[in-house]
């Protein structure tokens, strides 16, 4: 009976990584670590007693500096991976690769433009309707309305007024957009 073999050659690749060394090389000890940065672009960070060639000394904390462009927050702020949001912070133990990562996103427009002007008569009959008249300033024509009692008067969406009761009620038109 003949017997069949497979062999398979199988590469073994070994990945050296190599971290700045301080002195020769020749197996002392390293006693720093590497610092990169990376953003999205929309802003910059910076570390405090960060040496120019990106090397940091380890178990010495770190404070980290984020400046956004203009219209831009910082939203978060990580080292390898690990949140520091809150520290701003971190202490490099080991002479390895740090990657810090800032997001910056723009921060949402706030459109403080709008006027409504609302147009009535000053009184009206119980049991009558009345058609507010309502004229919005601004991207967004949409209006909401609000009467101060419901026992009152009602509005609806459209800004039809029902009076209920005689007194006096005050009628709010809101931009809503």
């Amino acid at each position: 009976m003949k017997q069949h073999y497979l062999n398979k050659i199988v590469p073994i690749i070994a990945l050296t990584l190599c971290v700045p060394c301080l002195s020769s090389c020749n197996n002392e000890k390293v006693s720093k670590a590497t610092i990169e940065f990376s953003t999205n672009n929309n802003g910059t960070i910076s570390i405090e007693n960060l040496a120019s060639d990106g090397l940091a000394d380890l178990n010495v904390a770190l404070k980290i500096s984020a400046n956004p462009l203009s219209n831009y927050e910082l939203n978060s702020l990580s080292v390898n991976g690990k949140d520091i949001f809150s520290t701003f912070t971190f202490t490099p133990t080991e002479p390895i690769n740090y990657i810090i990562n800032a997001v910056f996103l723009k921060i949402p427009a706030v459109n403080n433009d709008y006027k409504v002007e609302l147009s009535c008569p000053n009184s009206m009959a119980i049991g009558s309707t009345m058609q507010l008249q309502t004229t919005v300033y601004g991207p967004d024509q949409s209006v909401s309305y609000f009467v101060s009692d419901p026992n009152l008067a009602r509005v609806d969406d459209a800004g039809l007024v029902t009076a209920k009761k005689a007194e006096l009620v005050s009628i709010t038109a809101t931009a809503t957009g």
